[in-house]
């Protein structure tokens, strides 16, 4: 008897831990159906939200602050907008398109430049940066066609400045390879390289655009300048002073135009350059070319400054009868190398972790 009792509170005792077992288990299946189903109502509450809340504006707060704020006394901008309050030019509020624009007041940083070359008046200038024959074997005759095409439309103007110049650096430049970074980074003799004037001659002009070298066709202002630098700003007269900004400035240009050659050396170089002098810039898209095959590559990064437009569009524009900015309006061509000089107390550099300041 003791044998069987003692059996029969065994089998009690296993029943109850198999249903005690059953129950945590139910329980934990509950809590996780539970967790689940507060997983699924925020993610439906999200989804609603996002549906019902308005579509991005892919907007800007101003197609032009200059525009905005200069053209008019009582323009609605201000610049820098405050962060949360962006408004288009008309005084409308625009609702942010990114965390960006919510940031910076409805302005969409997505979508540079803002502006467009008929969003303000302007005083434009182009700039053939390259255009010489010792680059027509790999020019395509389009492209060359194209550059014409600018050019000629700029003549007609009359008051539209054009510069040309010509890559001047020869193989054979006295102290080049100590010199020249390009000269180190494009090969020095013995190696022959595209990169320099070859032949005595390789500099001149294409002959497409002789005639307006040449005056023929009576431009009203023309620069020929020989270049050593990717950057066509980087070139001096005897004062220290570029060369083309001075010629720029003399008339009042705020706008420049750039095609030519090669696109991801000195167009690039020469792009950046005008934009770091204050210039809006423009580049003519089917009017430049590169004997590399990064020539993409700095179209696209040429977009993040500047404008890229194709030559038609240019041609039209030119011939438009565009408005031309009052001098001064928009970009002081007193300072015409765009340098904003600041009291010198505020520019340090460490020496051997002492604060230097420079003169």
């Amino acid at each position: 008897m003791a044998a069987a009792a003692m059996a029969a509170l065994a089998l009690r005792e296993r029943r109850r831990r198999r249903r005690e077992q059953a129950e945590r288990a139910a329980r934990t299946r509950q809590r996780s159906k539970i967790r689940w189903s507060h997983a699924a109502l925020a993610v439906a509450a999200a989804l609603a939200a996002l549906m019902a809340a308005p579509a991005f504006a892919h907007v800007v707060a101003c197609d032009d602050f200059y525009a905005c704020n200069f053209g008019a006394s009582d323009g609605p901008c201000e610049y820098p907008p405050a962060p949360g309050f962006g408004v288009a030019c008309d005084g409308s509020p625009l609702p942010a398109s990114s965390p960006f624009a919510a940031a910076y007041g409805g302005l969409d940083l997505g979508d540079v430049p803002a502006f467009g070359l008929r969003s303000r008046p302007r005083r434009v200038g182009l700039v053939l940066v390259d255009a010489q024959e010792e680059y027509r074997a790999f020019t395509p005759p389009r492209t060359i066609a194209n550059m014409a095409a600018l050019a000629r439309a700029a003549v007609e103007q009359g008051d539209v400045p054009v510069a040309i110049s010509g890559w001047a650096r020869r193989y054979d430049d006295p102290a080049a390879r100590y010199v020249n970074a390009g000269d180190r980074m494009l090969g020095v003799p013995p190696e022959r390289t595209i990169a320099y004037t070859w032949k005595r001659d390789g500099h001149v002009p294409l002959a497409e655009l002789a005639t307006l070298v040449g005056g023929a066709e009576g431009a009203s202002s023309l620069l020929q300048l020989n270049s050593t630098n990717l950057d066509l700003f980087w070139n001096f007269d005897g004062r220290g002073d570029s060369i083309l900004a001075g010629y720029l400035a003399e008339h009042a240009v705020d706008t420049v135009v750039v095609a030519g050659l090669w696109t991801d050396a000195c167009i690039l170089a020469t792009a950046i350059a005008a934009h770091n002098r204050g210039f809006d810039v423009v580049v003519a898209s089917d009017a430049v070319a590169t004997a590399t095959g990064t020539g993409k590559a700095a179209i696209d990064a040429v977009q993040t400054f500047a404008l890229v437009m194709r030559t038609a569009e240019l041609t039209d524009y030119l011939r438009s009868g565009f408005e031309r900015s009052r001098l001064g309006q928009y970009r002081d061509p007193s300072w015409h190398d765009g340098r904003v000089y600041q009291p010198a107390e505020r520019y340090h550099a460490t020496a051997n972790h002492q604060t230097v300041t420079i003169a």
